[in-house]
């Protein structure tokens, strides 16, 4: 995320993030920032975020701490920044039942109801909301047996969940409309490191489940039957959703490699150089051949200057 907002503000500066369809860069911010040097920053956005969105977030990856719960989707939720992580929508992937492509408007709540996504679709989430209309509560006092969260959640109606994810998708709609914006060649140089040796989540598959009456998001390979009843192998499923990247940020969104129509998805990034290591996301910065490289650009170049 931080390789994203320095890109924003030397694109925009302070600014907002502009509310025209077609946002134009004034490189507002690009004369305090000489070199931008981006560890797996996920350009295009990462699937890993929806993945988060819906199933929740592991604060350790791999295993469980004593005492501490992992991040659950309304936890998930109730951070913005998880919806500007989003893949951007013309790269995002969305596939179908066939492994085939399938349009899906990421930014839409209405996309998240239908297909069961996330916290805004969770039954067991929106019970223990407050009614809309009611006015009266007693949940001013402290419940005893109730955690701070829960409690804040019986003082919040489903009406203003749902303002607040409205609002959540269009800012991040802005935002990355924002970043993706076509421009002349970027006032500062741009260095890019990131892991190539990780299976990296690119594409989730969207099946419907006829017998539970409800559609299942598949973000992980598994054995899955489609409505015709055709059964498609989990190998086939991994193929089809992993890209090579550093477990969270595949190599493709860090570069910016996506074309539509014969151009870039992100029309405004001219990288100096690129390196990768196999290294995951949370390492690259300690992986030692990219440590070499990064403060060889920097000391190197500096050597240069007159």
């Amino acid at each position: 995320m931080g390789g994203l907002i320095a890109r924003y503000a030397a694109m925009y500066g302070k600014a907002e993030p502009p509310a025209t369809a077609s946002p134009t860069p004034t490189w507002a911010g690009a004369v305090h920032i000489d070199k931008l040097m981006m560890f797996g920053t996920p350009n295009e956005g990462a699937m890993d975020s929806l993945s988060s969105l819906i199933n929740g977030y592991p604060i350790v990856a791999d295993r469980k701490l004593p005492f501490i719960d992992d991040l659950r989707p309304e936890d998930v939720m109730s951070n913005p920044s998880g919806f500007q992580l989003l893949p951007h929508q013309n790269s995002a992937r969305f596939l179908d039942e066939n492994l085939k492509p399938m349009n899906v408007d990421i930014y839409n709540i209405d996309t998240w109801i239908k297909y069961g996504w996330g916290a805004i679709a969770d039954p067991k989430f929106l019970s223990k909301l407050k009614p809309d209309g009611v006015t009266k509560t007693n949940m001013s006092e402290p419940t005893s047996g109730k955690s701070y969260d829960d409690q804040v959640i019986e003082r919040t109606t489903y009406r203003q969940v749902r303002a607040y994810f409205i609002s959540a998708l269009a800012r991040a709609k802005r935002f990355q409309a924002a970043l993706d914006a076509p421009s002349l060649k970027a006032p500062i140089r741009i260095f890019a490191y990131g892991g190539n040796c990780a299976e990296t989540l690119d594409a989730v598959v969207i099946v419907r489940d006829e017998k539970n009456n409800r559609w299942q998001t598949i973000v992980e390979p598994k054995d899955f039957k489609g409505t015709s009843g055709k059964e498609v192998k989990k190998d086939a499923v991994k193929a089809a959703i992993y890209a090579i990247g550093d477990g969270r940020v595949t190599q493709r969104s860090l570069l910016a490699e996506t074309s539509v129509n014969g151009g870039p998805v992100i029309g405004n990034i001219t990288f100096a150089s690129s390196f990768f290591a196999c290294g995951t996301h949370t390492k690259l910065f300690l992986a030692q051949s990219i440590q070499d490289s990064f403060l060889s650009a920097l000391v190197v170049e500096k050597s240069m200057q007159p």
